[in-house]
């Protein structure tokens, strides 16, 4: 899990700030159905959205507590975040 944190979060050797936005990248033996239990999660401890990315099939999906979206232009978008799919397949 890789996430963007906010500005001004304390530095925490174990993250317990809700970051603003997780970013998960499917492995080879993971599917897309698995990761609904760990977005949840994500969304308990407040964090606002979660980018899922499958860089085999260069898909991705953007979640947030109550949807789970795939991208259909290629491109991940959560407020002032943005960023290509391809840029993590390259």
């Amino acid at each position: 899990m890789s996430a963007f944190l906010r500005k001004n979060a304390p530095d925490e050797q174990i993250i317990r700030t809700p970051p603003v936005l997780c970013i998960e990248i499917l492995s080879r033996e993971d599917r897309i159905d698995r990761y609904e239990d760990r977005v949840n999660d994500y969304f308990e401890m407040g964090v606002s959205a979660c980018w899922i990315i499958d860089s085999r099939g260069c898909r991705g999906w953007l979640a947030t507590p109550g949807r789970f979206d795939e991208v259909e232009d290629g491109v991940l978008r959560f407020g002032e975040f943005e960023m290509p799919v391809a840029a993590v397949v390259e």
